[in-house]
């Protein structure tokens, strides 16, 4: 009796301990390592080996102790009369007490001399996944309830692997959406860029003509000639805009008080505000200095306080704030890059907030690529140009929106580190 009960205790030991290592977060890769090693030292077991089907009929090996390096890249066979089949088909446990004579027994393991061996099947919730083997260079063969308990852990074995499946084929298909998403969104800018230069070369060669003509006729091409002018220069703009929405448009870098900047852009956002829009301000007594360009800074609050403008089709309210802000502060999982890694402790956050309309998620999943718009036929690029600075200068981005409510941008830019440590 004392016997059964410590055998008891040690079975269930070795059932906690191998049920620790499958509820451990770690990469499937390294559970299985795990698993295998334990099984080895639980079991007196000098190979163990998890196998999976490798779609000829045979089966590789995913985990595996005790089996040589040269050893793992050959495949065991599946044939029908191996055990590693005959455990499949019967969703049992085939135990083999005299390997080397065994039929059924893998060359592999005849060749390491195993002596006797379990094979067992790996049962998913909706398939078999796979066989683990068990082989001793021993002729001690494997009791029931070795084999009870092995199957045990075998089955739990098959879950984490059905559930690392299920996870592999979700970060498939999530990979897949993305790039469906990638082409689509390259594939709108290609065509608006195309079709904007088009409009802006067509001006700029007909204008030309023009002028040709009138220098045939003896007239004056100066008007002609100056409407390529224009039209030229609104081209360059195009790609101007593109760079900067890429990150390469930033121009000379310098100490910029981001606080002073932003009351001389909001004089010029005032100018161009409706009657019935009310335009707050929330700015610190102390300047807050960021290393970057400031027609670049300049261009980045104008495009905001104008998307925000647009946003509000009656009556409603615009709040611009600057404060300072440590970097352990900002919250990276709601950024629009959340693996952005800060590279200052201390941020200045650029805040503008609108009562407008607001995105719903399908817009806001696209209102940062080049030419999406919701509104008027020539527009989409502010906040493109908005993402590509704010990338140009070390920062991040966050945003937040809902239909009916409004929407509000928040842009950390790194602070000079002599004020950060100030």
């Amino acid at each position: 009796m004392i016997e059964k009960y410590r055998t008891a205790v040690q079975d269930m030991t070795r059932l906690n301990r191998l049920f620790a290592i499958l509820s451990d977060p770690a990469s499937l890769d390294v559970v299985v390592d795990r698993v295998v090693i334990a099984l080895s030292e639980m079991f007196a077991a000098d190979v163990v080996a998890l196998l999976t089907p490798d779609g000829h009929g045979d089966f590789t090996t995913v985990g595996a102790i005790g089996l040589p390096e040269e050893l793992r890249g050959r495949p065991f066979s599946g044939c029908d009369t191996c055990c590693a089949a005959a455990a499949i088909r019967s969703r049992a446990p085939i135990l083999v007490a005299d390997a080397m004579r065994d039929p059924g027994m893998d060359p592999i393991l005849t060749g390491l001399e195993i002596q006797t061996a379990a094979w067992l099947p790996v049962l998913g919730a909706r398939e078999i996944l796979g066989v683990l083997v068990v082989g001793r260079g021993q002729p001690l063969p494997f009791s029931l309830s070795d084999t009870d308990l092995i199957m045990t852990m075998t089955q739990r074995v098959g879950l984490v692997l059905e559930s690392a499946r299920a996870d592999e084929e979700r970060v498939r298909l999530e990979f897949r959406l993305r790039q469906a998403e990638k082409a689509e969104s390259l594939g709108r800018m290609a065509g608006a860029i195309a079709h904007q230069l088009n409009n802006k070369l067509t001006g700029v060669m007909g204008s030309l003509e023009l002028a040709l003509n009138e220098v045939a006729a003896g007239g004056d091409p100066r008007v002609e000639i100056s409407h390529a002018q224009v039209a030229a220069r609104q081209a360059s703009r195009i790609g101007q805009q593109m760079l900067a929405y890429l990150g390469h448009g930033s121009r000379g870098r310098q100490d910029l008080d981001i606080v002073a900047l932003c009351r001389d852009a909001i004089q010029e956002v005032e100018l161009s505000l409706r009657a019935e829009i009310l335009l707050r301000t929330v700015f610190p007594h102390r300047p807050l200095i960021v290393r970057g360009s400031s027609a670049d800074i300049h261009q980045l609050l104008t495009n905001l306080a104008t998307n925000a403008v647009e946003a509000i089709v009656r009556e409603g309210e615009i709040v611009v704030a600057v404060r300072e802000m440590p970097a352990n502060e900002i919250v990276r999982s709601s950024l629009l890059h959340c693996d952005w890694i800060p590279g200052s402790r201390t941020y200045a956050c650029l805040e503008v907030s609108d009562t407008g309309w607001g995105m719903d998620a399908e817009v806001l999943k696209n209102a940062f690529d080049p030419f999406f718009t919701t509104k008027f036929t020539g527009r989409g690029l502010g906040l493109p140009v908005v993402h590509g600075v704010v990338r140009a200068h070390d920062g991040a981005l966050e945003v937040n929106s809902s239909p009916g409510v409004g929407t509000t941008v928040r842009v950390f830019l790194p602070l000079v580190e002599e004020q950060a440590t100030a």
